[in-house]
């Protein structure tokens, strides 16, 4: 057999299902001599239509699939395979490939899918001269021979039986097709009918489709739109949880101030009645007056008896009195002396003596004899011979001292104990000390380089001057005049641009304060004002909801100034309030419709932080921060001012122009 490119297709299909009358096998010998090649001839019935891989193979007689062939041809295709013309046709095997026993085979014919078609009649591989040789048996073998071909005739007569039964059954078969072609002939009118009714409920359907395609357009349209509608109440929930849990911080700051609220509350009621006590006290003290004023009475005339003999005394006093002129005229030359190395230490200093604006009036200008003497003493330590009309009101000798203050804040140190001492004698009331604490606020709201003295002459006030009447002391009236202006934060950032000048200057004034601004408790421990720093929270939550340009540099400036104590007394409670005023000034940067430079001035705050607000750490007592070694070099030189009053560091040379 010729070399095939591969196996040939085959089945495990039993005898019972294949059909063997649909191709015939002619001229089959009983034998066919080894060693020659043998040639199959077949005939196609008109029931069976060959293909391409179908093929012929040779099977051992008793084969029970396809499976068990020994070799194989594949078949050679009719030019015309619709002809309905019957034509013998033929397939050769190769000597080589043929089988070399002498054991009965027969051919058959399998289809592409493994059925078997047709099949030969036996036959056998021996050699032609078989025959012709003489064979010398017994009696036993003789009759066994016979025994053995009678066996073949009853096998023959069975196949050949088998034969007409199959013939008659192909005849049944060939009946049963025609009948089968009429019913198909019937089917296909049928379908044809299912088909012209199919393809007009296929067009029926097919509308339906378009209209329910219309719907699920607009079903999908009115899903788009609930999605939207559902994404934007997620965003409108998200807001309203975030905006819940500030409320609840809120709430929380609330109610931590209500309870230090309650401690001072504690604190007041026990000054209340200790100044009870004091009032009970103060009265017995009248009523010890009454009775001493009905012993007066009664000494008053012992005292007119006494009279004669003071003015016997009083001519003694006279001469005691020229001792004392002799004394003051002493203290005078001091005076001048004092005044000459005044003179030659602002000579040193670079200032001009004469333009201080408070000298006490001269020799020429007062009193005879006077020389210019302590410039903020008790304004009633003039000798009573001036008279009472060029003494200085309480709001002029305070504004007098703010202004001194304003043009030469190194005084402080030196002069504030004596200003505190006299305003001891004059602020004796409710109105007085409101006066004061309005004085010292328009000061530093109005003048921006004294929000830092006025910071520190509050904190020192509130501890050295004692007066405590009943609308408060002066720390407590003091943060009642700054929480007027803090309750209009919103109105005053949103405002026109004097509006907001003012209040840029309460908010610069209000941080001084909370960095000066000293509390002791009753362990001695120094605190701040926490409520000042809750107050600052909110005043840059005001700035940076209204994102000009002037706000965001007054809220840079107030985060220069305390951001880094606020964050340190944040990170002591836990809280993380600086990281989200990090991430408002990043929104800020990236959203607000404000200026590139103030853009770089909120970057290089944020820079700012990142660098732990440009405090330098000294690893070495030896070490000195310069420019070389400390990269903040720039954050620890002094704060100027310029000719505005406006303070601004070398950080801020980027921007000197729009101050």
């Amino acid at each position: 057999m010729e070399d095939t490119v591969e196996d040939p297709p085959t089945s495990a299909v039993l005898l019972d299902h294949c059909h063997f009358s649909q191709v015939i096998f002619n001229s089959v010998e009983k034998f066919y001599v080894p060693g020659g090649d043998v040639t199959c001839y077949y005939t196609l019935t008109q029931q069976f239509i060959p293909r391409r891989k179908d093929w012929i193979g040779i099977f051992r007689v008793g084969w029970k699939t396809t499976r068990e062939y020994y070799t194989f041809m594949w078949v050679t295709l009719p030019t015309d395979i619709k002809s309905k013309s019957t034509e013998q046709q033929e397939v050769q095997f190769k000597a080589y490939y043929l089988p070399k026993d002498d054991e009965y085979y027969q051919f058959c014919y399998v289809d592409q899918d493994g059925v078997v078609r047709g099949a030969s009649i036996p036959f056998q591989f021996r050699p032609e001269n078989e025959e012709d040789i003489l064979v010398v048996t017994t009696q036993g073998e003789v009759e066994e021979i016979e025994q053995h071909n009678s066996e073949l005739c009853k096998e023959n007569q069975e196949l050949k039986d088998s034969c007409v039964s199959l013939q008659k059954q192909n005849s049944d078969m060939q009946a049963e097709l025609q009948k089968k072609q009429e019913e198909l002939e019937t089917l296909k009118s049928i379908n044809k009918k299912l088909e012209q009714k199919v393809k007009e409920q296929k067009d029926g359907w097919e509308a339906e489709l378009l209209q329910l395609k219309e719907q699920n357009q607009k079903i999908t349209s009115e899903n788009r739109k609930m999605e939207v509608r559902v994404d934007q109440l997620q965003v409108q929930l998200s807001t309203q949880e975030k905006e819940m849990e500030k409320v609840v911080q809120g709430n929380q700051d609330k109610t931590k101030q209500l309870e230090h609220m309650k401690k001072e509350n504690g604190q007041l009621f026990l000054n209340l009645t200790e100044q009870r006590e004091h009032q009970k006290t103060l009265e017995q003290t009248v009523e010890e007056l009454k009775q001493k004023e009905a012993t007066a009475v009664k000494k008053q005339q012992e005292l007119t008896d006494q009279n004669f003999d003071l003015s016997k005394r009083l001519s003694e006093n006279k001469i005691i009195c020229d001792a004392l002129r002799r004394e003051k005229e002493k203290l005078e030359g001091e005076n001048d002396f004092l005044k000459r190395e005044i003179s030659r230490l602002m000579s040193y200093m670079g200032l001009d003596f004469d333009s201080l604006p408070h000298q006490v009036p001269t020799s020429d200008q007062g009193g005879a004899g006077q020389s210019p003497g302590l410039v903020y003493g008790n304004p009633y330590s003039e000798s009573y011979e001036d008279g009472c009309e060029n003494y200085p009101t309480l709001a002029e000798y305070i504004q007098d001292f703010l202004n001194h203050l304003t043009e030469q804040p190194g005084s402080f140190e030196t002069e504030i104990e004596q200003f505190s001492e006299t305003l001891k004698e004059w602020v004796t009331t409710d109105d007085t000390l409101q006066e004061l604490v309005e004085l010292i606020y328009q000061q530093a709201t109005s003048i921006p380089n004294f929000s830092y003295m006025g910071a520190r002459l509050c904190n020192y006030m509130s501890h050295h001057l004692t007066i405590s009447p009943p609308s408060g002391n002066f720390r407590q009236l003091l943060l009642q005049r700054c929480h007027t202006e803090y309750e209009v934060k919103d109105q005053a950032a949103k405002g026109n641009k004097e509006t907001r000048k003012q209040f840029h200057a309460f908010v610069l004034f209000l941080g001084e304060l909370y960095l000066n601004l000293e509390i002791r408790g009753t362990n001695g421990r120094v605190t701040k004002a926490d409520i000042l720093q809750f107050g600052l929270q909110e005043l840059l939550n005001a700035l940076f909801s209204n994102p000009m340009d002037d706000n965001l540099i007054c809220a840079v400036k107030l985060l220069k100034l305390t951001g880094s104590v606020l964050e340190d007394a944040w990170k002591e409670k836990g809280k993380t309030d600086m990281e989200e005023i990090i991430q408002r000034i990043e929104n800020v940067v990236l959203d607000a419709n404000c200026s590139r430079d103030i853009k770089q001035m909120l970057l290089k705050l944020v820079e700012l932080r990142s660098s732990n607000w440009g405090r330098v750490h000294i690893t070495s007592t030896y070490r000195e921060a310069i420019p070389e070694n400390d990269p903040n070099y720039s954050i620890n030189e002094p704060t100027f001012y310029t000719s505005d009053g406006v303070p601004f560091t070398a950080a801020d040379l980027d921007y000197q122009e729009k101050y």
